[in-house]
C-alpha cells in the first residue's frame, strides 16, 4: 500500500503584525485531520511556555499542493544544521519556529496562505 504524504503549513499570529509562530508539516494524508489538531495545541502550548498568550488565537492552516518547496528551501537557509531530509519522510515531521511579520521570508511564507 503506498503512503500518501500530503504538506501543510500551518501558522500562529502571536502578537498581530509583530510575530508569527509557524509549522511546516509533512503527514500523511489519512492523518491529517488529528494530527493537524495536535500540531496546533503544540503551536499554542510553545508560545505560552514562552509567556506568551496569543489573542486573538488565529490560526491558518494551508494544504501545500504546490509552495512545499519554498518552505524547504527557506528552512534549508535559516537553519541548516537543524534540517532532517524531507524526501525521507514516511509518517510524519514537523518543523516549527517563530518569524518577525516584517521578515520577507515570513511574507513570503504568508503568500502561500
Amino acid at each position: 500500500m503506498k503512503t500518501t504524504l500530503t504538506h501543510l503549513l500551518v501558522t500562529l499570529d502571536l502578537v498581530p503584525d509583530v510575530a508569527r509562530l509557524h509549522s511546516y508539516v509533512i503527514c500523511q494524508k489519512s492523518e491529517q485531520r488529528r494530527l493537524l489538531d495536535r500540531v496546533i495545541n503544540r503551536m499554542f502550548d510553545e508560545a505560552e511556555s514562552r509567556g506568551i498568550k496569543p489573542w486573538p488565537g488565529i490560526v491558518l492552516s494551508t494544504t501545500l499542493d504546490d509552495g512545499w518547496e519554498i518552505v524547504e528551501a527557506l528552512l534549508r537557509r535559516h537553519f541548516p544544521d537543524a534540517m532532517c531530509k524531507f524526501d525521507t519522510v514516511k509518517n510524519f515531521h514537523m518543523t516549527m519556529w517563530a518569524m518577525e511579520a516584517d521578515d520577507p521570508d515570513d511574507q513570503e511564507l504568508m503568500a502561500l496562505h
